[in-house]
């Protein structure tokens, strides 16, 4: 997938009506035939108007949401529904963003659908940056600082001095840059849930979301039996609770980034995670795909250095390759997301994993050696261990 850079520019809010508008409750009613007529006859009467309207009847516990600007409905729910706007949706992001970050936020992403009963927005900061680099996390914003001067990191140097291949051209002065973003989603029909999540784009890269199936930082509150308040202020109390929390996950992207692999060894993490995706497609694709993951290596290198760091991002590209832009997120931040755990746990041994991916790499290139079943996403659910 073509890298997108982080836009760090100041954008701002485009308070157009297809998205920022006024929404008005109505009462849904409905009406019955007279008797002694069909209901296609009525209905086709109805349509051309040919037929006076019959009592309406109101459907209880029910009312519809009506777009003021278009006068249009949008949807119907139940009466217990709590209307957040979209530009109220906004407003409680940027404040979260400027409580939690201490900056008043720019908007870098924004999205809404064609009824507009679904919106989402990214808030970002320029000044709001983390720096990873050899000596631990830096925050441009805060005191916050984990990590220090990895003996790893000081006797992979030492052997390249020596002259050991394998590693001579580890990079021990690499940085790389991570910014928090808020992303706001808000809808306006039954069946979900108002949304605050917390993540990090690397700068390089903004797809977002890089580090698994969730960041973990996930405010979801029901529309049902609540208000624009209580919604708010659960937002506020849930992100205060888990302040201190929120550098973990650039603590794991450093922990990557101080795990070396060899040049040669840099896809073959995105092999092993992706693996049984891989047995799915057509031969003739999946050579291409490892073909895509080695090309992907020089890049990397280059921006990230010979690290698990390195390989994650290598990851995280091919799944968009193998599916391109219809593949949604949830797939690729489960299978990212498990095997970040696994490194997280005292099992992870990165020479024995190595060696599994090489003999998994050897057997995707058995050309009869493909599954027949047909890759689905999966149910974006947490699952019970914490990433992070």
């Amino acid at each position: 997938m073509p890298q997108e850079q982080l836009n760090l520019n100041v954008l701002t809010r485009d308070f157009d009506s297809r998205t920022f508008f006024k929404i008005a409750k109505a009462p849904v009613c409905y009406w019955l035939p007279e008797q002694g007529v069909d209901f296609i006859t009525w209905l086709k009467q109805w349509n051309s108007l040919e037929m006076p309207i019959s009592p309406a009847f109101p459907m209880p516990g029910k009312m519809a949401l009506v777009n003021q600007s278009t006068k249009e409905g949008i949807s119907i729910v139940d009466t217990n529904f709590t209307v957040v706007e979209h530009a109220e949706a906004l407003r409680i992001g940027e404040a979260i963003f400027k409580n939690t970050f201490g900056r008043s936020p720019q908007i870098h992403r924004i999205s809404n659908s064609y009824s507009g009963t679904e919106f989402s927005v990214d808030l970002i900061h320029p000044d709001c940056k983390y720096v990873l680099n050899r000596h631990g996390v830096y925050s441009s914003f805060s005191e916050d600082r984990v990590g220090y001067d990895t003996p790893l990191l000081r006797d992979t140097s030492e052997r390249a001095l020596l002259g050991d291949a394998h590693f001579r051209t580890f990079n021990t002065e690499i940085s790389d840059e991570y910014y928090p973003f808020v992303r706001v989603s808000n809808f306006l029909k039954r069946n979900r849930s108002f949304t605050i999540e917390m993540g990090y784009y690397r700068y390089k890269c903004s797809n977002g979301l890089l580090m698994g199936k969730r960041t973990r930082f996930t405010y979801k509150c029901s529309y049902a039996n609540t208000s624009v308040i209580r919604i708010e202020e659960g937002a506020f109390h849930y992100f205060r609770n888990i302040s201190k929390q929120l550098i973990k996950p650039l603590e794991t992207m450093w922990n990557l980034l101080q795990t070396p692999l060899s040049f040669d060894q840099l896809h073959l993490p995105a092999v092993q995670m992706f693996y049984d995706d891989l047995r799915r497609v057509p031969y003739e694709k999946r050579m291409a795909a490892v073909d895509f993951m080695m090309h992907l290596r020089s890049r990397y290198a280059a921006e990230i250095g010979l690290n698990f760091n390195a390989a994650l991002n290598i990851a995280t590209d091919l799944s968009h390759h193998i599916y391109g832009d219809a593949f949604t997120l949830n797939r690729s931040q489960s299978i990212t997301g498990s095997w970040l755990t696994y490194f997280k746990s005292k099992s992870f041994n990165p020479e024995r994993f190595v060696k599994e991916a090489e003999r998994s790499l050897e057997r995707l290139k058995i050309k009869n050696d493909e599954l027949s079943l047909v890759a689905s996403d999966e149910v974006d659910e947490f699952d019970e261990d914490p990433i992070f």
